[in-house]
Formats: structure tokens, C-alpha cells, sequence
């Protein structure tokens, strides 16, 4: 995230909203002439202008983040947004300062809205309160207008306070657009009325809308989260259905739960397979370079070795004290450890011979040498683990064969330690 635009959009944003907000007050209120007033619009109208110079800089200089898809430079902005944004200070420099021509600078909302839209989609970890926030946003806006709307047909009372007569509006436009009304503050002329009926029609709008936007905020849920729960419901019917024994469903109990809170390879293979391969090559390298760096064979490696080997390497769990192969098993691929313990065995009397950690690589012996496994690796803790196939390590060991003879040294020093 460019974290300068961020900021002044940001201020772009508060500074139109409280344009929108002061315009419908000062229609009705009339104290336009206020001096806070008055520093407060003369302030907008320097962001207003200053929004004209910087976006047309970021333009100028390539800079912009969003707008870079029909083409860049300062003809890119002057045929688009300059548009919108020279409207929106045409009642400074032309107009006296009243409220009906003021609407006009409402305009820059469209510029607005298309960047809340922008941030919304790009910025997926922030993308649930981006979505509260402009649901917030729009809320407040139609809120406050029709309670001001409705301040212009009933009129204000003089003997209450500005803020007495906004607030009552407000309450009356809240229990309006939310229910029927209470009945407290009824409309006496047939202007009024009709305004209540258009307002109680846009209520029911906003009330599909509001109930819409919490229930999709509320129901979007972590999805590996959602995942965790599907696979714990399984696991609850098979064991009904099929009455495995107590010990057996603790583990199956005890993996999900591993897999959800370290999320290690969730849906990874999947989400990598449908990326195209020039993405899918480098979120691969982007997930699996730290691991890779690890094993001492491939840290002088090229970054375009890493990101050929990361594409093949799938991710797998094993869980304490099970095996991940045994001695005299076939041997079809080798592994890279991302976090675990494993220790190799030998022999029937399983004579522990080495134990491997973070980083640590094994299984190649067998594959380099096309022979059956040598040993037997077991896992003492939850390990996370990288397969290479042999099929995919041939192709690799085939392009990269710098590589492939510091793998085959390995293998021997490895071999003759057996």
C-alpha cells in the first residue's frame, strides 16, 4: 500500500464528508457567516485544490497506484478525474458561497466512491472493515440528509438550540427509515406527508440494506477457520457412523487442529494450480524461499533455481510417531523439513543413527541411486514437511546440474555413514 495516497484520500474523504454535512446545514440553518464555519470551508477548498495539484503530479510522475490502466501521464488525468475535481471548485472560484450551488461540489463523490471501491478490493486483510466502514459511510450520509430534509418541510423551532432541532430530526428520520415511527413527531401539511411516505419508501431500502450489509459482514468468515469446523462435523459423524475407537479419534482431532493453527499448506497446492505459471512460480518462490535458504546445498542458488524447485515442492504433515517411510519401502521421493523433529533408524533392532530438524533434507540415497530406502525415518514431534517426486527431482537435477552434484555428495557421505 502506497501509505501517502492512502493518507490523503483519507483526508479527501473526511474533508468531503463534512462538506456534504455542513451544506444541508447551512441551508437550514443559515449561519453560513460563522467564523469557525467559514475556516472550516475555507479549509476544504485548500484540499479541494491542493487534491487537483497532487493528483495531477501522480500522474505526471507514474506514480498513482490505481488509475494506471487505460495509460499514465498528465493527459490521462486531464481527460478523467481532473474533470470531476475542477467542477468541484468551480463555486470558489465563480459562484458566491450558498448552498444550492454548492451541491455542485458534491460531485467529487464519484471519485471518492470509486476509491473506497479500489481500497475495498485491493486491500483483502483490511477488506471486512473497509466494507463496514462504507457501509457506515453511506448510513450517516442519507441519515443526515433526509433529517435535514425534514428540518426544510417541518421547519425549526425557535425556541429550541440548533443542535435540539437537528438531533429531534434525526431521531425522527432514525425511527422512520428503521421502523414506522413511534407517532411522537407527525407530519401536519400535505408537503410533509409526502415527504414521510418518500422517506418511509427509501426506509425500507435502507433497512434491506442494513440488515444486508451486517449479515454479509457477520457471515464472512475466516475460511480455513470454516474449513476446521467441516473436517471436525466429519470426523463427529464417522465416528458415530462407524465407531472408531477413542484413541484414533483424538488423533484425527489432534491433526485438524495442528493443520488449522499453523494453516501450513492450506489449500496451497490448489490455490497455486490455478494461478498462471508465471504468478504461480512466484508465489511458490515467495512461500517456500525462506525454507529453501535454509538447506546449505541451495543457498548459493539462483533465483531461478528456487523458484523451479518451490513449483514442485508439495506440502505434507506427519504426525508424531507414525513413519514417514521405513527401510526397504520404494522409493518414490525425497523431503525437506520446515519445522518438526524426525529421526533416521536402521535395522530391525531400530538403531537411531541421526536425527533431523528445520531445514534438513533426506530420502535422497534412494532416489539418486535408484534403490530401495536405506533406513527408516520417523517422526517424534507434528513435522511439517516438502515432497520433491522422483519425477520432478530428475527434471530438476536435469537443468540445474550444479545442484544436482552437491545433492549426490550428500548422498555418498550420507550412504557411507549407513
Amino acid at each position: 500500500m502506497n501509505y501517502k495516497n492512502f493518507f490523503w484520500n483519507i483526508i479527501l474523504l473526511s474533508s468531503t464528508l463534512a462538506f456534504s454535512i455542513i451544506l444541508p446545514l447551512n441551508f437550514i440553518f443559515h449561519f453560513r457567516h460563522d467564523e469557525n464555519l467559514v475556516l472550516i470551508l475555507r479549509t476544504i477548498d485548500v484540499i479541494f485544490i491542493a487534491d487537483i495539484v497532487f493528483t495531477g503530479w501522480k500522474y505526471y510522475s507514474k506514480t498513482n497506484e490505481f488509475f494506471f490502466e487505460q495509460g499514465t501521464g498528465i493527459r490521462r488525468y486531464l481527460s478523467t478525474w481532473f474533470i470531476i475535481d475542477f467542477i468541484s471548485i468551480i463555486p470558489i472560484l465563480f459562484i458566491a458561497d450558498n448552498s444550492f450551488w454548492g451541491m455542485i461540489r458534491l460531485i467529487k463523490f464519484f471519485k471518492l466512491i470509486q476509491l473506497m471501491k479500489l481500497y475495498k478490493n485491493r486491500e483483502i486483510r483490511i477488506a471486512g472493515v473497509l466494507s463496514f466502514l462504507y457501509f457506515g459511510f453511506w448510513f450517516i450520509q442519507i441519515s443526515h440528509w433526509l433529517a435535514c430534509g425534514w428540518l426544510y418541510f417541518k421547519g425549526y423551532e425557535a425556541n429550541l438550540t440548533h443542535s435540539d432541532n437537528y438531533v429531534r430530526a434525526l431521531y425522527w428520520t432514525i425511527t422512520t427509515i428503521t421502523t414506522i415511527g413511534y407517532g411522537d413527531i407527525v407530519p401536519s401539511t400535505t408537503a410533509q406527508m409526502i415527504y414521510v411516505m418518500a422517506v418511509e419508501i427509501i426506509g425500507v431500502g435502507m433497512y434491506g440494506f442494513v440488515i444486508g450489509n451486517v449479515a454479509n459482514i457477520l457471515s464472512k468468515k475466516d475460511p480455513s477457520k470454516q474449513q476446521y469446523q467441516n473436517n471436525l462435523d466429519n470426523l463427529t459423524s464417522l465416528i458415530r457412523l462407524r465407531k472408531l475407537p477413542v484413541e484414533l479419534h483424538q488423533k484425527l482431532r489432534d491433526y485438524y487442529t495442528y493443520i488449522y493453527y499453523q494453516k501450513f499448506g492450506y489449500d496451497e497446492v490448489n490455490f497455486i494450480n490455478k494461478l498462471p505459471k508465471s504468478l504461480s512460480s512466484e508465489v511458490s518462490y515467495y512461500i517456500k524461499k525462506d525454507l529453501i535458504s535454509k538447506i546449505p546445498i541451495f543457498q548459493e542458488a539462483s533465483r531461478e533455481f528456487v523458484e523451479g524447485i518451490s513449483l514442485h515442492l508439495k506440502p505434507v504433515v506427519v504426525v508424531p510417531n507414525s513413519y514417514v517411510f521405513k527401510e526397504g519401502d520404494v522409493a518414490e521421493e525425497m523431503y525437506f523439513v520446515v519445522s518438526g523433529k524426525l529421526k533416521v533408524l536402521i535395522d530391525s533392532d531400530q538403531k537411531e543413527i541421526a536425527e533431523l530438524n528445520d531445514g534438513d533434507f533426506f530420502g535422497e540415497i534412494a532416489i539418486f541411486e535408484n534403490i530401495k530406502r536405506t533406513a527408516s525415518v520417523k517422526a517424534m514431534t507434528y513435522c511439517d514437511l516438502y515432497i520433491l517426486t522422483k519425477q520432478q527431482y530428475s527434471k530438476v537435477t536435469f537443468k540445474y546440474p550444479a545442484i544436482a552434484r552437491l545433492i549426490e555428495a550428500e548422498a555418498k557421505i550420507r550412504k557411507d555413514k549407513l
